[in-house]
This record gives C-alpha cells, sequence and structure tokens, in this order.
C-alpha cells in the first residue's frame, strides 16, 4: 500500500512542520512579552565645542 519512502516523506515533512510551529510560538511568545524598563538610558551628550585661539597683538 505505502512504500517505505513514502514514511519518510511523510515523516520529514510532520518534523518540519514541527520545528515550524515551535519557531512561530517561540516568537509568539517573544513579541508578547512586556517591554523591559530595567535597562539604562545612555543618552550620549555631544562634544565640547573646540576653543578658538584668538591672538592678543601687544
Amino acid at each position: 500500500m505505502f512504500s517505505n519512502s513514502e514514511y519518510r516523506v511523510g515523516a520529514f515533512a510532520g518534523l518540519v512542520a514541527l520545528v515550524l510551529v515551535l519557531a512561530l510560538t517561540a516568537m509568539a511568545f517573544t513579541a508578547l512579552e512586556p517591554q523591559r524598563t530595567d535597562r539604562a538610558d545612555w543618552a550620549v551628550s555631544l562634544p565640547e565645542p573646540q576653543a578658538a585661539v584668538v591672538p592678543t597683538f601687544r
């Protein structure tokens, strides 16, 4: 009725489907977890402007 290769193809397709379902489930759980607020807010200030050298005439 069914050959051995058909069982292998079906098992492979089922394994691929299982991996995809697990990956999609993991992606859904990571998308639904609340936003983390314990991270530090690293606001980097701009560098100080270069000092202009003004010549003095004595």
